[in-house]
């Protein structure tokens, strides 16, 4: 009888090669797709963390600022002949090292100005782990020079201070505004220490840096040039202080450790804006032109050439405030009339006390106008700071570090005497009442009625 075989089970499920029976597509599908998520999810898991907040331009530029001083003024300070500012032998310093006369005397100066620079900003930035060194923050201003050798030679330390004072300058365009007025007061201070080094050493100046540079022509017309770029009176920006520029205050509300923090804030009091302040320096500027010109022409032959010369400068600085007003689209107000002289004009005292005044007004400048003036704002400040010194208005260590900068001024002496008081050689101790000096000399004399002419 012949046998058959029964039919295949059609509901059955196939069945794989050995017997295993095959699992339907989509499961396969679904396995797929959680292996995928578990891999993106440990590759999630895996990545490594973002980098931190990198430091602020600001915070940045001043521990630069500091590493930069220290380094000039230990060279400095080997250069004078290992001494430190209370006359006591520094051990760093190799006795071959010393100098002899004005040179040793100009050393001497130097190192105390920046010993009082890297003692403030030292202590008003301390160095964290986040803080980058000096060499991967520099601006592509202060990369552009490389720092010059400070050891060895009168004439070398004089050249890495004015490219100090250069980098310094090179950052002002990316700090916040009480920082930019911290930075310009001491490269004028160590510009002004490099050109009398070069002197003493009967060595060629560094040359002329940026802020050097000749005072615009008043044939130029700045403020013409400047009209196509400035708003109407009527448009967005309201005319006074508010000017299209920030204020300190509002400056520093992005950044986070500056100058704003500090003791020595460059802060201008509160609602002082740049149209304010270009008046203050219009002002102050206005009445050494009209004291040395009344000097003048009360004065004998031999005299009057040094006043009338004094006068001039201060009219090339009027003109220097009047490209930066513009640049910055603030108005000057209109000259006035005239100013009445104290009497015991002329004094070493009253010439002091006025050049005191626009170097301050300079300073304050700088912290209230906007990055692209800072240039220009810092230019008037140092030629403002040279004529100072030249007549004796930067007497004092402090005054000498950060000129025209009140409160930076006043907050370095009490640094130095704190130092000097707990036994710290690491500044010079000035003079205490000069901040008190310097803060008095910022009133120019006041208004009276003169033919302006005799001014200008």
């Amino acid at each position: 009888m012949k046998s058959t075989t029964a039919p295949p089970d059609s509901s059955a499920r196939p069945r794989g090669r050995r017997g295993r029976r095959a699992e339907p597509p989509w499961v396969w599908a679904a396995v797929l797709v959680l292996a995928l998520a578990a891999g993106a999810g440990g590759a999630l898991l895996a990545a490594p963390a973002p980098p931190g907040r990198l430091p602020d331009p600001s915070a940045a530029a001043l521990v630069q600022a500091h590493d930069g001083a220290a380094r000039l003024a230990a060279a400095a300070r080997g250069l004078a002949g290992g001494q430190e500012g209370d006359g006591t032998p520094s051990p760093s310093a190799s006795p071959s090292a010393a100098a002899a006369g004005p040179v040793r005397q100009a050393a001497t100066s130097a190192a105390d100005v920046l010993e009082l620079q890297a003692g403030l900003l030292g202590a008003s930035t301390p160095r964290s782990a986040s803080a980058p060194q000096p060499s991967r923050t520099a601006s592509p201003a202060s990369t552009a020079t490389a720092p010059a050798d400070a050891s060895g030679s009168p004439a070398s330390l004089a050249t890495a201070l004015s490219q100090s004072a250069a980098t310094l300058r090179g950052d002002l365009a990316r700090v916040d505004g009480p920082t930019a007025s911290l930075l310009a007061s001491a490269a004028a201070g160590q510009q002004l220490q490099s050109e009398r080094l070069a002197l003493a050493a009967g060595a060629a100046s560094p040359g002329p840096g940026p802020s050097q540079a000749p005072s615009p022509s008043p044939s130029a017309s700045p403020s013409a040039a400047a009209a196509s770029v400035c708003p109407s009176p009527s448009g967005s920006s309201t005319a006074g202080d508010a000017g299209g520029a920030a204020t300190p205050s509002s400056a520093a509300a992005s950044a986070g450790t500056s100058a704003s923090s500090l003791p020595a804030t460059a802060a201008t009091p509160s609602g002082r804006g740049p149209a304010t302040e270009f008046a203050a320096v219009q002002s102050a500027e206005e009445a050494a032109v009209w004291t040395y010109t009344v000097l003048a022409a009360r004065a004998g032959a031999t005299e009057r050439p040094a006043l009338l010369a004094a006068a001039g400068m201060h009219r090339d600085q009027l003109d220097a405030l009047e490209g930066a007003a513009a640049g910055a689209c603030a108005a000057l107000p209109p000259a006035q009339a005239g100013f009445a002289l104290p009497t015991d004009a002329g004094s070493p005292a009253q010439v002091a006390a006025l050049e005191a005044s626009a170097v301050a007004r300079w300073s304050d400048l700088v912290g209230v106008v906007e990055a692209p003036t800072r240039a220009a704002a810092a230019g008037g400040l140092e030629r403002a700071a040279r004529r100072a010194a030249a007549v004796g208005a930067l007497g004092s260590a402090a005054a000498a570090a950060f000129p025209g900068h009140r409160a930076a001024q006043s907050a370095a002496a009490s640094l130095a005497t704190s130092s000097s008081s707990t036994g710290s050689t690491a500044s010079a101790s000035p003079t205490p009442a000069s901040s008190g000096r310097d803060t008095a000399a910022t009133t120019p004399p006041a208004t009276a009625s003169a033919p302006s002419s005799a001014a200008h």
